[in-house]
């Protein structure tokens, strides 16, 4: 979690003279806590960075450590004019104080069975996002991603619909690790006018370099400033930070699943894929570490369906993980690029043949089971989910044409071989 701790000048207003923005918390190997500080100031007005005064590595119960940063602190930021020597030793202390007794505070014990369940799970867009929880939206580049995050930031932004769902309205932050204020705003335009809104809505920007975790409290203070709702990571591989040497490899995907909660607001997770993955008809998981996928509690791949004519193309939006109930079947997206607007619009249930028809034709080979039949369905150019694949072969029990026995193997109605013993 980011901390922001200012000094203010008793005898000025209590105006702000000096902030300390406190983030990457982390323990060293023999326990301590450890944490990057940032210091801004308006005490000395030469700095060629705005109000940025320094930022170093405090290691909290290493005295020379403190004492190094204090004297750095003395020879960068003199006392206010008329004002009183700043005991920086002395502000380190306590702030340092302060953040270990926190960070070692018991966590509050309840019990289950008095607490209120949940009936049901808020969402600010129904199946894709969640209240409070991560989304993420991976896929191979080109097939939309990011224009899709767009547009899902203009309609919660906006309050309206979105891929045929209904929005709840929110304030909207945008952290982008992979572009740039004008790409993204011109996106911002080009989807409202596609969605013939009177005018662009705000969506909150921030262009990022370093990970999320070394700006946590930055981002934080960004959130509830503007009361945000819904945060949009583009992209989560350079969000996380790197592992340090000796960690795991999941190091940084934990440390970045960890920041997202403490925000505690929605949030959808731009990822991509491997290259070997681009190349194959199905993308199972994002690109790294597995733990981006498990600690999701919403994932949607989304692959290329077609080029269609100039200026358009179609995707196919997957519902592959929900912790929250049960998943979306599959749906089409269709993008429509205009000389100075951009239509992201929903065109229904998977592409091509009913997903009906598709089952029907591949239980001619003989019994088979749902996964089994997800694969030989899941062709490129074509893809299909399991729960479309299920939802489809239900159908099909209700109207009589397939059968499904004990083992969970499915066969045509009219097919009398030795299904029973598959």
């Amino acid at each position: 979690m980011g901390y922001v701790a200012s000094i203010v000048d008793a005898d000025d207003d209590d105006e702000e003279v000096a902030r300390f923005e406190i983030d990457d918390l982390d323990r060293h190997q023999n326990g301590g806590l450890t944490a990057v500080f940032v210091v801004r100031s308006r005490l000395d007005t030469r700095r060629a960075i705005e109000d940025y005064v320094t930022t170093d590595r405090v290691t909290f119960d290493a005295g020379p450590s403190k004492e190094a940063f204090a004297r750095r602190l003395d020879a960068l930021l003199p006392p206010p004019v008329g004002g009183a020597h700043i005991d920086w030793l002395q502000l380190i202390e306590a702030i340092t104080f302060d953040i270990s007794a926190r960070a070692s505070a018991p966590t509050p014990v309840s019990d289950l069975a008095l607490a209120s369940p949940m009936q049901t799970i808020p969402h600010l867009v129904p199946f894709l996002l969640p209240e409070k929880r991560p989304t993420i939206l991976y896929g191979p580049g080109g097939t939309g991603k990011s224009m899709l995050a767009v547009t899902a930031a203009v309609a919660v932004a906006a309050g309206v619909n979105f891929l045929g769902w209904q929005c709840e309205q929110g304030e909207v932050l945008y952290l982008d690790w992979e572009t740039e204020e004008g790409d993204i705003a011109s996106r911002v335009h080009r989807v409202a006018k596609g969605m013939s809104l009177a005018k662009v809505p705000t969506v909150h920007y921030m262009n990022m370099v370093h990970p999320l975790s070394q700006r946590m409290a930055e981002v934080a203070r960004v959130v509830a400033q503007y009361e945000v709702r819904l945060v949009i990571i583009d992209s989560v591989g350079m969000a996380s930070s790197q592992q340090r040497d000796g960690a795991d490899a999941s190091e940084g995907a934990v440390r970045f699943f960890r920041g997202l909660r403490e925000l505690g607001v929605a949030s959808l997770l731009i990822d991509h894929v491997t290259g070997e993955d681009m190349r194959r008809a199905s993308t199972p998981k994002p690109y790294g570490s597995v733990y981006k996928y498990n600690a999701a509690r919403n994932a949607f791949e989304i692959r290329q369906r077609e080029d269609t004519l100039l200026g358009m193309h179609i995707a196919v939006l997957i519902h592959q993980k929900s912790n929250l109930g049960p998943k979306h079947p599959d749906v089409e997206v269709e993008y429509e690029y205009g000389v100075d607007y951009v239509r992201v619009r929903r065109r229904g249930m998977a592409t091509g043949p009913a997903p009906e028809d598709r089952v029907l034709d591949a239980l001619v080979g003989g019994p088979i089971t749902h996964s089994r039949l997800t694969d030989v369905l899941n062709v490129e150019g074509e893809p299909i989910s399991e729960v479309t694949v299920r939802l489809a072969v239900r159908n099909l029990v209700q109207q009589g044409h397939v059968l499904v026995n004990n083992s969970g193997f499915v066969r045509l109605a009219d097919d009398r071989g030795d299904s029973e013993g598959a």
